[in-house]
């Protein structure tokens, strides 16, 4: 009993220890950490001698002696450090999955001093160590310890995690000595892959950084790699070397040669570049041991939905590929296409990339040839493992893209024209039941020729009215984003094949007739403003002769016409009939004087149409449609906080219910306990530009204003920041949604956002800058007007000034 009381009061003093250790050591405190973990050492030897010698106790020792290695390395102590790591290596044995990542711990942070102390060959030797101690290891571990050894070594868990090295809005995520530490790693990680010219790049930024920190060390080791870029790559190093000289003459470091400081730098960098070679195989051999053990498995309904994500991002990157490769030829056609396509792909895969749930699976599969080879040699064996019913279409959707059926759209189209406008519905029904009749065979002479006169009265005026819906019904979904029709289009499907197969969609930018579909947008808008411009003079410019164009029409007025004799007859007359309508309707495509049809429905279908036309004007299709693609696919935003200085990135997205929502990534949108929403309906307003007291806080200074827009609710603002290629889709999405779910809401139309959009650039670069740079800058100002504005545009030779 006494033993048991002992013990536990002996476990509860080292927890304490290690406790208070780790808060020194997070304070940087170096020497007083040392010293609390060296006390719990000795708490741990003490409560050993007390009872029975136990393997538990011999791992609590390996640990502390691993953290008091680790914080002699932090402290610049590297014999006490390695020491402290040897005999933590010498007490471990591999008994489990814990024991083998403390190792690679060890082994990592031992490799790092040996180079440091250049003892190279000793690094390599560690290095290997802890390669081999991966390679024994169990496969589902081996990744897993691949990545501790990748973030001891670079700050990243795996090569594919790092990427190409470019990384955005990396301002707002740092500042100052941390932003300027991430550039100079960045720098030299990218050294030792070997991409000399983004090396370069983020060595530039480190270095202006240094220079506003007035740090004379960090500035000349990071000129000192900039020379060594410069000379390997023959670029022009002299005002480096000028720097560099002038730094050398600080107090700090005056009397100090550059050949001691740097020195056995370039050894160094070899043996580093060295181990991240062996790192670089390592990492495609584990990951083509992933792809054969994935591939030798059946796959899982969760896998499938993985491996159909991972064909459609393989898709994307060769569609990218490809216009790349059309660009680069000499003579190249619709070169504005290719790269609005290129921009509408990449948007798409970032889009992509971002959903969490993937992620990992993605970054374990690369796309090479090797892997894309090992897809093919697998066909037969995905016949067994997935089913048949899904095989099809992800062999359609890894090597082709399918076009979409026009004509099934179109007449889906057609329905829901139909059944969405009410208004409209008896008008249509007429047609349709007088198309009917005149396409019937007639059953006997007399009730034809009864019912001829009739038809023929009503028939000018309802043609005209088919020609209108026909041509406004392929650009009436773009205004109605939250109906099913809207949902369709946004994902770039037919609707009938989309309840096929779940797994074809977000496949609109690779469509090799996109550029098509915009230009016969564009055309059926200018046909439809024509037909606007004459419904509109209509009444000012009636026909002066209502029978002119009955006399081309067989059977229009009938005064001249002989009786007819057989039901064969009639047929023909009927079909010529048809026939010569549809031609002078087509060439003319005017509508007939009031004298020829019904007053009290050719009121009702100008109605109509004038209606829909007038919208038309104010609403340029390709801008609309493109803007609910994206807000309707969802995308990034910074929100800038109301009630303390800071922003956050959210993922925000106009749901189908007319609700407008947001959570932490895209994968929590449709999580009732994570996602955040408003309706669109309760929405007051969305006003451009920094206009709220939240963005106008001088934390948000430096945020360009024509980048930022608030949608006004019941109690608070909303408060966002987009990218350039962002913010006119939002705002012009957002206003048309919020004006047409809410029509007392104030909100901006297109062609005043970009109009104010160039009165607010002009205002920043030569009114706000100049008087930030001046340090005059008040409060109450008088509003500069617009004319002003492009007067100084224009006296600087139409150039915006450069900001430094």
């Amino acid at each position: 009993m006494y033993q048991e009381d002992t013990l536990n009061i002996n476990q509860i003093q080292f927890n304490q220890l290690l406790l208070e250790a780790h808060s020194q050591f997070q304070l940087r405190d170096m020497n007083q950490a040392i010293r609390l973990y060296e006390e719990a050492l000795n708490c741990q030897e003490a409560g050993r001698g007390k009872i029975k010698y136990k393997l538990q106790d011999i791992d609590r020792m390996a640990i502390i002696l691993a953290n008091l290695g680790i914080i002699y390395f932090h402290n610049c102590d590297y014999k006490q450090a390695t020491e402290k790591l040897i005999q933590a290596f010498t007490m471990l044995d591999r008994k489990n999955d814990f024991k083998c990542a403390l190792l690679i711990k060890i082994l990592g942070n031992l490799a790092i001093i040996k180079l440091i102390t250049t003892e190279f060959q000793e690094c390599k030797d560690y290095n290997d160590q802890a390669i081999q101690l991966i390679l024994s290891a169990q496969p589902p571990l081996q990744y897993q310890l691949f990545k501790e050894l990748m973030y001891i070594y670079y700050r990243f868990q795996s090569f594919e995690a790092m990427g190409d090295g470019n990384f955005e809005n990396l301002e707002q995520k740092y500042d100052g000595q941390s932003l300027a530490c991430f550039y100079s790693s960045m720098g030299l990680n990218r050294e030792l892959c070997g991409d000399m010219a983004l090396a370069f790049r983020y060595h530039q930024k480190a270095l202006k950084l240094w220079y506003e920190l007035k740090e004379n060390g960090f500035i000349v080791i990071t000129l000192r790699r900039i020379l060594t870029i410069a000379q390997n790559e023959r670029m022009d190093c002299k005002d480096y070397v000028q720097q560099l000289q002038k730094c050398m003459q600080s107090p700090e470091l005056r009397g100090i040669s550059p050949e001691i400081l740097f020195k056995d730098c370039e050894k160094k960098l070899q043996c580093a570049r060295e181990i991240t070679t062996s790192l670089q195989k390592l990492e495609q051999q584990l990951n083509y041991q992933k792809n054969q053990q994935l591939l030798s498995q059946p796959l899982t309904v969760k896998q499938q939905d993985e491996f159909w994500k991972l064909a459609l991002k393989l898709r994307l990157k060769r569609a990218i590929q490809y216009c790349y490769h059309q660009l680069s030829q000499q003579e190249v056609e619709n070169a504005s296409l290719l790269q609005q396509s290129i921009t509408q792909l990449e948007h798409s895969l970032k889009l992509l990339d971002q959903q969490q749930p993937y992620e990992n699976y993605l970054q374990n599969l690369p796309f090479t040839k090797e892997s894309v080879n090992i897809i093919k040699s697998h066909l037969l064996k995905f016949n067994r493992i997935c089913l048949k019913i899904q095989l099809q279409p992800f062999l359609n959707y890894l090597y082709q893209l399918k076009l979409e059926d026009d004509q099934g759209q179109q007449q889906f189209q057609q329905q829901q024209f139909n059944s969405k406008f009410q208004s409209n519905q008896p008008y249509n029904q007429q047609i349709q039941n007088s198309n009917y009749q005149t396409q019937q065979q007639p059953q006997s002479l007399s009730n034809r020729q009864r019912q001829l006169d009739s038809i023929n009265s009503q028939y000018n005026s309802q043609q005209s009215q088919v020609n209108n819906e026909q041509q406004n019904q392929l650009n009436v979904q773009s205004y109605h984003s939250t109906n099913d029709q809207q949902n369709y289009m946004v994902r770039g499907q037919n609707p009938v094949q989309y309840q096929n197969n779940q797994y074809q969609q977000f496949n609109n930018p690779l469509q090799s007739n996109y550029p098509q579909n915009n230009q016969i947008e564009q055309q059926d808008f200018k046909q439809q403003k024509q037909q606007t411009m004459y419904a509109n003079n209509y009444e000012q410019h009636q026909l002066k002769n209502s029978g002119q164009f009955g006399s081309q029409i067989i059977g229009v007025t009938g005064n001249n016409q002989s009786k007819i004799n057989t039901a064969q007859q009639q047929q023909q007359l009927l079909q010529q009939q048809q026939q010569s309508q549809y031609q002078s309707q087509q060439q003319t495509n005017l509508k007939f004087s009031k004298s020829q049809q019904n007053p009290q429905q050719i009121k009702q279908g100008q109605n109509m149409t004038v209606s829909l036309t007038k919208s038309q004007k104010l609403k340029n299709v390709g801008l609309l449609n493109a803007a609910y693609r994206t807000v309707m696919l969802g995308d990034q935003l910074t929100k800038c906080n109301k009630s303390s200085n800071g922003r956050i990135e959210r993922f925000f997205i106009l749901a189908n219910d007319g609700t407008f929502r947001w959570a932490q990534n895209n994968k929590h949108i449709n999580d009732p306990k994570s996602v955040n929403s408003y309706l669109v309906s309760d929405i007051r307003g969305l006003l451009y530009g920094k206009v709220t007291d939240v963005l106008r806080k001088s934390y948000n200074d430096k945020l360009e204003p024509w980048l930022c827009f608030s949608l006004v609710m019941k109690t608070r603002s909303m408060d966002f920041y987009a990218q350039p290629l962002q913010i006119n889709s939002w705002v012009f999405a957002m206003s048309e949604e919020i004006k047409r779910r809410n029509p007392s809401a104030f909100v901006i139309t297109p062609g005043k956002m970009l109009w104010r959009k160039i009165k607010i650039i002009l205002h920043w670069y030569f009114v706000d800058k100049k008087k930030e740079k001046g340090g005059s800058k008040k409060k109450n100002q008088r509003e500069i007007r617009f004319a002003k504005l492009l007067l100084l545009y224009a006296n600087n030779l139409c150039r915006l000034p450069q900001i430094q």
